[in-house]
């Protein structure tokens, strides 16, 4: 019954996705057409397969070298990373489609980028960041304390969760460019690189298999906004500008929750982990808020100014603006 629903739902989605997209099937077949397609096909399916087997490499490394009980505790901080990423995403695939219809339009492909870099990094970087630091009380909320060893590599994989969120939009610029096969040329590096750092660094176990990911994952990162900087014809300032107010904003949030913990443990130990981990949030969110609204960087305010614009109420709105 769930094999049959899922492939029910899955062509009900295929069938909706060509009507609406007024697409019709066709065995009209042209050298132009196969030109086009098959190549940047190929270099798609290529990539994604070396990104399933750069998400599961660690794991079969870890669970053969550490055995079951640590590669337990290693996929528990993984998978809870990659499921926070992958909420957090934004929104990868409308954000390609958006890029391939404005590619032609140089300055317009460049004002969208830094504006996409800039709109995901303001939320992404400060959640993951207030993670980092306040992760023994997310563990032990999320899951318990049986799985308080799974704390060092899930702050290590938070790391390297920023670092991917932060690129997270090169890859739409080189796919709607048509460079996916550069692409895939890094995605090599990085699985190559992820298996010698991942028994380079087994003697630390679980947290050297994290820190490989982390270190795999920034040098593929720099690869990547290289690539960008060809292909968009932008200095390292360029493409760095974008990111600083996230980045900032990211370091306040975690500063802002590591005094509230520090504080908290020194005079109310005894604290209730639920409360410390809820007052942590309040406070980490409180500062976001501030620094969304009043930090002065134009890009940032146009970002928020929008945001209210097409989701807020007119009437809350117009108190939101009162404070601005």
């Amino acid at each position: 019954a769930l094999i049959v629903g899922h492939l029910v739902a899955n062509a009900a989605s295929t069938i909706g996705k060509v009507y609406y997209g007024g697409w019709r099937p066709s065995l009209k077949v042209t050298r132009r057409g196969l030109a086009e397609t098959v190549p940047f096909g190929m270099g798609v399916y290529t990539k994604r397969m070396l990104m399933y087997a750069a998400e599961n490499f660690d794991s079969l490394i870890v669970g053969s070298l550490f055995g079951v009980t640590a590669l337990g505790y290693y996929d528990k901080a993984f998978n809870t990373v990659g499921n926070l990423g992958n909420r957090l995403a934004f929104g990868s695939n409308v954000v390609f489609r958006i890029f391939s219809i404005i590619r032609d339009d140089r300055a317009r492909f460049v004002r969208a980028y830094t504006k996409s870099v800039l709109a995901s990094t303001i939320v992404t970087l400060p959640v993951l960041t207030a993670l980092i630091v306040a992760a023994p009380e997310f563990i032990l909320v999320a899951f318990g304390e049986q799985w308080l060893p799974a704390v060092l590599p899930f702050r290590l994989l938070c790391l390297a969760g920023t670092l991917r969120l932060m690129g997270s939009n090169a890859t739409a610029v080189v796919q709607a460019s048509g460079h996916i096969w550069s692409e895939v040329w890094r995605r090599v590096v990085y699985v190559a690189l992820l298996v010698a750092l991942l028994f380079l660094l087994r003697g630390w176990g679980i947290a050297g298999a994290a820190a490989g990911v982390l270190i795999a994952t920034a040098i593929v990162m720099v690869l990547m906004q290289a690539l960008v900087a060809r292909i968009l014809g932008l200095t390292h300032w360029q493409l760095l500008k974008p990111l600083t107010p996230g980045v900032l904003c990211a370091l306040g949030v975690a500063a802002v929750v590591a005094a509230v913990t520090q504080i908290l443990r020194s005079t109310v130990p005894d604290l209730h982990v639920w409360l410390v981990l809820g007052i942590q949030s309040a406070c980490g969110g409180l500062f976001w808020l501030l620094f969304a609204f009043y930090a002065r960087f134009a890009s940032l305010q146009e970002v928020v100014t929008e945001v209210l614009e097409d989701v807020v109420p007119k009437p809350l709105r117009r108190v939101i603006e009162r404070f601005r």
